[in-house]
């Protein structure tokens, strides 16, 4: 966690220390006592605005005067940083965080405690404390659920609730994302007939079972409230041991030949990474966007040792199980954006055991056959030392002395032919490596979508 100590608010100095990327932010006072939690995709932008017109609001006014100490804390993407506010709110319920939000309430996720468990966005209940209003004060039944800030406990009555979270909007479009990797119910009844839900893939039909419960086996009501607690672990900040433990899932289900399985835990794998992905980091759509852009592929220049910004760029991945329906993709950015109409897929005829090197050895391969095709300012392959050197390898073949790099997903770390270490891009700049991620995460996304589809198909 970083930390700055304020003398004044106002000098634009003070926030040129703050960093341009996604994070949680806390304002302390000069006792060092914490006022206020809040969030941010730009955490210098959305710092600096709590110093402009604080006016508006008397209880905004009265916090800013009391701030004398900024702490940040870096996160990878503004869906981490919002599901982190909400944890962190919930756990120092600071008095800011009540009084700012005005005739506004938070919203939370409420899961049921039933046999099939329902997801559902809600507001919280409400309490009278101190000298705010808080509505709804018959729904709140036991006393030891009122917080200190009104905040109902996390386990109440038949349903358990996560938050608070700051935004509907954004709550909103995570849970939406997150049904499509793990389905959930949300009907208010049993029904005979498939919802709208289950049709689109959203749901198990375990909500369309009026007349067939008994049929419900118990490995389907285990893999169900699985789901359920998936989604509670990411919507509670423990998306990396999800990950962790699906990765482990998908090796294990290979190794026992179960492609199915192993099969579905990849495409959760790929559904998460995209979820989280950078892209709202960089959103590029005006002129100043065009301008920071520039400036980002500037510092990829620099690190790769390029001459020039590289203004075209050609990303590589591949993607099989067990070298099952092994696919290629090649993305294509140009001046920081995909240019999603030049994108390539390959399927792999690679027929020996399953060999990453071999698989990038030939989509490059292929791809270079393609004198048709302009060659690009860069071309990036997804994984380490390995895989640079079998593209380098193609490349010398076709006598293209082109730059290169591949940027490995463990450690963040981007492998250039004249290095012997890795250059460590989370330490160097943050904006280099979340353009890189997000160029990858296309690649990958793109590689990964024609192996489900191939795999469909053929299997």
């Amino acid at each position: 966690m970083q930390k700055m100590a304020l003398k004044t608010v106002s000098k634009e100095k003070d926030f040129s220390k703050i960093p341009q990327t996604s994070g949680v932010y806390f304002f302390y006072d000069a006792k060092n006592k914490l006022l206020y939690i809040g969030k941010a995709i730009n955490l210098r932008a959305r710092i600096r605005s709590h110093f402009v017109n604080n006016a508006i609001m008397p209880a905004k006014s009265e916090m800013i005067k009391l701030v004398r100490k900024i702490d940040w804390q870096l996160t990878n993407s503004g869906i981490e940083a919002l599901i982190a506010e909400a944890a962190l709110i919930k756990k120092h319920r600071p008095f800011y965080n009540v009084a700012l939000r005005d005739d506004k309430s938070y919203s939370f996720v409420e899961v049921t405690k039933e046999k099939f468990p329902r997801i559902f966005m809600t507001h919280q209940p409400k309490i009278r404390i101190s000298k705010f209003e808080i509505r709804n004060k018959s729904k709140i039944q036991n006393s030891k659920h009122q917080t200190a800030f009104g905040f109902r406990a996390s386990d109440f009555g038949f349903s358990t609730y996560i938050g608070p979270f700051t935004e509907s909007g954004a709550l909103k479009t995570v849970l939406s994302h997150l049904r499509r990797i793990f389905p959930y119910c949300t009907c208010p009844k049993p029904h005979a007939r498939n919802c709208i839900n289950a049709e689109l893939g959203k749901c198990l039909r375990f909500c369309c079972d009026k007349n067939k419960s008994q049929n419900i086996n118990h490995k389907s009501q285990t893999n169900y409230r699985k789901n359920i607690k998936n989604i509670i672990g990411i919507l509670t900040g423990k998306k990396q041991t999800l990950l962790k433990n699906l990765r482990k899932e998908m090796a294990r289900a290979s190794r026992e030949h179960n492609y199915e399985s192993a099969a579905l835990a990849r495409d959760r794998v790929f559904g998460l990474e995209k979820i989280f992905s950078h892209r709202d980091v960089l959103t590029i759509e005006n002129k100043q966007d065009l301008e920071t852009r520039r400036e980002v592929l500037e510092k990829i220049r620099d690190l790769a040792g390029l001459a020039e910004a590289p203004r075209r760029i050609e990303i590589y991945d591949i993607s099989n199980i067990q070298g099952k329906f092994a696919t290629g993709a090649m993305a294509i950015f140009e001046e920081g954006k995909p240019n999603k109409q030049s994108y390539r897929k390959f399927k792999i005829r690679f027929k020996k055991e399953p060999n990453d090197t071999g698989m990038i050895k030939e989509i490059l391969a292929r791809r270079l056959a393609r004198g048709e095709w302009p060659l690009p300012d860069l071309f990036v392959i997804d994984g380490g030392r390995g895989q640079l050197n079998a593209a380098l390898e193609v490349l010398k073949k076709f006598k293209i002395d082109m730059p290169i790099a591949a940027l490995a997903k463990k450690e963040e770390e981007l492998y250039l032919p004249d290095r012997q270490l890795p250059l460590k891009l989370k330490e160097i700049n943050i904006h280099a490596l979340h353009l890189l991620q997000q160029m990858r995460d296309e690649a990958h996304r793109f590689a990964v979508s024609y192996h489900i589809k191939l795999r469909k198909k053929l299997g």
